[in-house]
């Protein structure tokens, strides 16, 4: 298991939480077994752009790979 942090979503687009994280580390969303949140915090800095950032523990099936 992973922990990846600094994942920015929409404040309206919540459930793409799984998308973000397989964009972010370049991997299909197939790939993530198992994603539980660690953290959730809201940036509010700017008017307009609202979002939460959050932290996850993930599981992948293959993890060697995501080490190197």
């Amino acid at each position: 298991m992973l922990r990846i942090s600094d994942i920015k979503v929409d404040i309206s687009d919540e459930g793409g939480l799984k998308h973000r994280l397989a964009k972010k580390l370049g991997v299909s969303e197939s790939d993530i077994l198992h994603m539980e949140i660690a953290r959730r915090s809201t940036d509010a800095r700017k008017r307009g752009d609202i979002h939460f950032v959050y932290t996850v523990d993930a599981a992948f099936k293959d993890e060697n790979h995501m080490l190197s």
